[in-house]
């Protein structure tokens, strides 16, 4: 009921020797003023760590953004993902 906007991305690969990556492909739908959704358009989720890291790894990646600071986060590329041990 409170989201802004969802961002799915499946298939997100992510790997790493020391230096890894991530990259994936998906859609984004915006909420409109009128509580109706957008049609779809297509993002990309990509990025690059350095740290003690070795594998590959594949994932499905919802995103649901319930301010209007979030949304616009991800709409000028300024949007970080957090960090995660495993």
């Amino acid at each position: 009921d409170e989201a802004r906007a969802i961002v799915v991305v499946p298939d997100t690969i992510k790997a790493g020797l020391v230096v890894g990556g991530r990259r994936g492909h998906g859609l984004m739908s915006v909420r409109s003023a009128d509580g109706g959704w957008s049609n779809p358009v297509f993002v990309k989720l990509t990025g690059g760590s350095v740290g003690l890291q070795v594998g590959v790894q594949s994932s499905d990646v919802v995103l649901v953004f319930r301010s209007e600071r979030g949304l616009s986060s991800i709409v000028n590329g300024k949007f970080t993902l957090g960090a995660d041990a495993g």
